[in-house]
C-alpha cells in the first residue's frame, strides 16, 4: 500500500470513527422508539437490535450502494413510522407478542424487497420530484412524534402528563442536558454536541448516584440478552401473521409505508451529498442498496434502517468521501456494542431520552416556519399567494403525519401541490399591458408624423405575454384577447417570454386572429416560434398567418399601418372620432 493510499485509509477510519459515536445514541434510540408499544421491560433488547441493524443493514447498504460517504442505520424518523405501525397491529385482537414481533420482522423484509422492487421497476425515480413543502411537512411531523414519546419520559412519568415532575432530579438533568446539546449546536457547532451530551450526561448520571444514591434519576438501558434472535420471529408468531388476515394486511401496507418512506430519505440524502460533494450517484443502485440494507436488518433485529444527512455530513467534515468511512464506523460499532456489551447497558434513559428531543427540536424545518411568517406579512400579493400554498401544504403533510399516515400525507401534499400549481398557472398570463408612448421605435419620423401617432396611439395596445400557455389558463387569455379588442385596432402580442404553448392556446390565437380580420383589426404577433404555425388550432381557417421576430419590428409596421390609414393633418384634433383603420393587411416574417 503506497503512502498516499494509506493515509486516505486512516482519514477514511477516523471519519468512520465519527460518524460511528453520532450514530451509537441515535441507532439505539431509535430501536426504543420502534419498540415502545410493546412496554419498558423490551427496552434492552431494542436497544441491542437498533446497535445490530446498524451494524448489518447499514454494512449491506453500503457495499451494494455506489460508494459515498452516506451513512445507514436505523433512523429515528423511520424508526417512529415503525413504532406507529406496531401500535397499530397491537390493537388486533388475539395477537401475542410473538406474532407482533413477527409482523415487524416481515413488515421490515417486505419494505426491503419493495425497495427492490422500486429500483429495478425505475419507478423510484419519480420521487426525487417530491415538492420541499411535502418533505418539510413530513419532518416537522416526525420530529413533534419523536418528543411527544420521549417528553414523558424527561418528565419522569409513564406516559402523558400524569403526575408533575415525579422524579425532579431526572428531569432536571435531562432538561439541563438537553439546553446544553441546543446551546452547543447553536453556538458550537464544530463541536459534536449529541456525542458530547452522550458522554457527560453519561458521566453525570453515573456520579451523580455514586455520590447520592437516594436521588431518583431514573434507570439505564440494562443489559441485553445473550443473543437477540430471540426477540424476532418466531414459529408461533408467523403463524399468527400468515392465518390472521388484519394482521397480515397491516403488515403489507405497513412494509409500503416504510419503503415510500425511506426511498424519500435515499434521494434527499443523496441529492444533498452530491450537492455538497459532487458525487455521483445511481438512483437505481442506490434504491437498490437501501432495499438489501432492509432485507439484511429484517433478519437480524427487525428494525427498518435508512439514510441520516445529519451524520452523513458530520462523516464527510470528518474526512469521509468513500464507503470505506461507512464500513469503518458499523466495525466501530461493533467492538462498541457487541463486543463489550456492558457499555450499551450503562446508557441511562433520560440522557437517551435528552437527546432525542434535541435531535427533535433540530429536524423541525425552519423554512416552515419563514413561509409562514411570509403568508401572514408579505404585502405583495404574488409572494403572499405563493407563500399561502406552500403553507398550506406543509400543514396538510404535518397534520397527516401526526395521525400515523406520513404516506398518506405526502400522497395528498404532492397531489395538493399540483392542483394549487395548475391553478396558479391558470391565472391571467398578461404579465405587462403597455402603452405604445412607453415603447418609441427606431423608426425616424417626421413632426408631422409623429403628432399623427401620438393622436392615434390609444388604437395600438402592446400585451406581453410569458410563462406556459395552456389549456389552464386558454380561457383567460381569450378573455384578455377580447378586452383589448374593444380597446384598440392594432394588438401586439409580446410571446418572446412564453416557454410553451398546447393546442388549446393555439387555439384561442388562432380564432382571436380571424375574428380580427372580420372586424378589420389587426393582430400582430413577435417572438412566436415557426412550429406554432404547424398545430392544428380547431378552427377551420383560423391559422396564425405571420408573425415578427422582435418587438421593433412588430411596432414599426403598426405605426406605418396607422400612418397610411391616418395621413398627417394639421391642427388634428385628439378628441375627434378615430376613422378605422382600413383593410386588414398582410404581415411579412421578419428575418433574424
Amino acid at each position: 500500500m503506497s503512502r498516499a493510499a494509506f493515509q486516505e485509509t486512516l482519514r477514511e477510519s477516523g471519519a468512520g470513527f465519527v460518524s460511528a459515536c453520532l450514530t451509537l445514541p441515535l441507532c439505539v434510540g431509535a430501536g426504543v422508539l420502534a419498540f415502545a408499544p410493546l412496554g419498558a421491560d423490551t427496552v434492552p433488547e431494542a436497544a441491542l437490535a437498533g446497535l445490530l441493524c446498524a451494524i448489518a443493514g447499514g454494512a449491506a447498504a453500503a457495499l451494494v450502494r455506489r460508494s459515498s460517504f452516506v451513512v445507514t442505520y436505523p433512523t429515528t424518523p423511520i424508526c417512529v413510522i415503525q413504532g406507529s405501525i406496531l401500535l397499530g397491529l397491537s390493537a388486533v385482537p388475539g395477537i401475542s407478542r410473538p406474532g407482533l414481533m413477527a409482523a415487524m420482522t416481515a413488515c421490515v423484509l417486505l419494505a426491503g424487497l419493495w425497495q427492490v422492487l422500486l429500483a429495478y421497476s425505475g419507478i423510484a425515480r419519480a420521487m426525487r420530484f417530491v415538492p420541499h413543502p411535502v418533505m418539510a411537512g413530513f419532518v416537522s411531523g416526525v420530529a413533534v412524534l419523536i418528543a411527544w414519546h420521549q417528553v414523558p419520559v424527561l418528565l419522569g412519568v409513564p406516559s402523558g402528563l400524569g403526575a408533575f415532575l415525579p422524579r425532579p432530579w431526572a428531569s432536571i438533568l435531562g432538561g439541563s442536558l438537553l439546553l446544553s446539546m441546543l446551546l452547543l449546536g447553536a453556538y458550537a457547532p464544530r463541536v459534536p454536541n449529541l456525542l458530547a451530551g452522550l458522554l457527560l450526561g453519561t458521566t453525570g448520571f453515573h456520579l451523580l448516584h455514586a455520590a447520592l444514591p437516594a436521588l431518583d434519576l431514573g434507570g439505564v438501558i440494562g443489559s441485553a440478552p445473550g443473543h437477540v434472535f430471540r426477540f424476532l420471529a418466531s414459529p408461533e408468531g408467523l403463524f399468527q401473521v400468515l392465518h390472521t388476515p388484519e394482521l397480515l394486511k397491516g403488515v403489507i401496507l405497513g412494509s409500503f409505508t416504510l419503503a415510500l418512506v425511506a426511498t424519500l430519505d435515499t434521494f434527499f440524502a443523496l441529492r444533498t451529498a452530491q450537492f455538497i460533494a459532487d458525487i455521483p450517484v445511481s438512483p437505481r443502485r442506490d434504491v437498490l442498496g437501501q432495499g438489501v440494507g432492509n432485507v439484511v436488518s429484517a433478519l437480524v433485529g427487525g428494525l427498518a434502517v435508512s439514510t441520516s444527512l445529519s451524520v452523513s455530513l458530520a462523516n464527510h467534515k470528518a474526512g469521509g468521501r468513500t464507503r470505506t468511512s461507512t464500513l469503518a464506523s458499523c466495525a466501530v460499532l461493533f467492538l462498541a456494542g457487541v463486543v463489550f456489551p456492558k457499555t450499551l447497558a450503562l446508557l441511562p434513559r433520560v440522557v437517551l431520552a435528552a437527546i432525542l428531543c434535541t435531535l427533535a427540536c433540530r429536524l423541525v424545518d425552519k423554512w416552515s416556519f419563514q413561509v409562514l411568517h411570509l403568508a401572514l406579512t408579505a404585502r405583495e400579493p404574488g409572494r403572499r399567494r405563493r407563500a399561502l400554498r406552500d403553507s398550506a401544504i406543509v400543514l396538510a403533510v404535518f397534520l397527516a403525519t401526526l395521525l400515523g399516515k406520513p404516506v398518506a400525507g405526502v400522497a395528498m401534499g404532492i397531489a395538493l401541490s399540483c392542483v394549487l400549481f395548475m391553478l396558479d398557472m391558470s391565472r391571467p398570463e398578461v404579465a405587462v399591458r403597455r402603452e405604445h408612448t412607453l415603447l418609441p421605435t427606431q423608426q425616424p419620423r417626421s413632426p408631422a408624423e409623429e403628432k399623427t401617432l401620438g393622436a392615434w396611439q390609444g388604437t395600438l395596445a402592446i400585451l406581453e405575454l410569458q410563462g406556459v400557455l395552456f389549456f389552464g389558463n386558454a380561457q383567460n387569455l381569450a378573455s384578455t384577447l377580447r378586452a383589448a379588442e374593444r380597446d384598440a385596432d392594432v394588438v401586439v402580442l409580446d410571446c418572446r417570454q412564453v416557454r410553451e404553448i398546447d393546442s388549446s392556446a393555439l387555439g384561442v390565437l388562432g380564432h382571436a386572429a380571424s375574428r380580427f380580420r372580420t372586424t378589420d383589426k389587426h393582430l400582430l404577433i413577435c417572438g412566436a416560434e415557426a412550429s406554432w404555425q404547424q398545430v392544428p388550432t380547431g378552427f377551420p381557417g383560423s391559422g396564425l398567418e405571420a408573425g415578427f421576430a422582435t418587438l421593433e419590428a412588430a411596432l414599426t409596421c403598426a405605426e406605418q399601418r396607422i400612418l397610411d390609414a391616418n395621413p398627417a393633418q394639421e391642427g388634428l384634433n385628439p378628441e375627434a372620432p378615430r376613422p378605422p383603420l382600413g383593410p386588414r393587411f398582410p404581415l411579412v416574417l421578419e428575418a433574424g
